[in-house]
């Protein structure tokens, strides 16, 4: 019987399913297994992998309008999400501006000992901010969630206090369930303080893949002057994270333009 030979193609292929394998286990053993999406790059990683021995299983050939009209899609879905994501890393990066009428800290997981690792991050990088413009106010953002011990926003406010920052200077959105609605409440509150809420010279903090999102809806619930700081969390979730951005980013989009 002659010997099957691997192609340099399907070697490829075959080392990216198992790179893909291999970071999804990890991401899965960091994140667990709560939501569907921790799941995502372990999956991809087996399509890959055995995708590399598709022309030694029995095929099936398409006609070739249909094999052109399918690589014509994936060619401008691969273009477009890798559009997407640099606009979403450049964004990532940007910097804040200084002397901010209002600090919009938008709110993410708490667990019964206290803030998720991304939340801290989040609130970690609002005190540093809080600290070298101390006029600023904060808005801490978040409702409470099924397995949250309390509300997000309250987590803020007490870890703010717990670090030195005045209560006067804390206010409370604690309503919210997501972003969009972090920041539509957010607007709410600075309306009934401010005659021209929109002038109003606004900084969000959140993780930095989430930057651009939650700039846009910022621009989308009034705010005009905005700006935003990072949040950093662990190197190795950064693509996970960047990647799943990618689709709330265009969900957001097409509800929210």
């Amino acid at each position: 019987m002659n010997e099957v030979k691997t192609t340099t193609e399907e070697k490829i292929v075959r080392g990216i399913g198992i790179l893909l394998i291999a970071y999804g286990t990890a991401v899965l053993f960091v994140l667990g297994f709560r939501f569907v999406f921790h799941f995502f790059s372990f999956v991809a990683g087996w399509f890959f992998y055995l995708l590399s021995y598709w022309k030694k299983l029995p095929t099936y050939k398409l006609p070739r309008g249909i094999r052109v009209a399918f690589m014509s899609l994936a060619a401008i879905g691969l273009c477009s999400f890798f559009l997407v994501e640099g606009i979403l890393i450049h964004a990532s990066v940007s910097a804040p501006q200084k002397d901010a009428d209002y600090v919009l800290v938008l709110g993410s997981k708490v667990e019964n000992y206290g803030p998720s690792r991304d939340f801290k991050s989040r609130l970690d990088s609002a005190l540093e901010y809080a600290e070298e413009n101390p006029e600023c106010i904060l808005i801490v953002c978040g409702g409470q969630g099924k397995d949250e011990p309390m509300s997000e926003a309250q987590c803020a406010h007490d870890y703010f206090v717990k670090h030195g920052i005045s209560e006067n200077r804390i206010l409370k959105e604690d309503q919210s369930r997501n972003t969009f609605e972090n920041i539509t409440n957010a607007y709410k509150i600075v309306t009934k303080r401010e005659a021209q809420p929109s002038e109003c010279k606004v900084v969000i903090i959140s993780a930095n893949y989430h930057l651009k999102r939650a700039r846009f809806l910022a621009k989308q619930a009034g705010f005009e002057n905005v700006s935003a700081k990072a949040a950093y969390g662990m190197p190795l979730l950064m693509p996970h994270y960047f990647f799943r951005e990618f689709f709330a980013y265009i969900k957001d989009l097409l509800i929210h333009s």
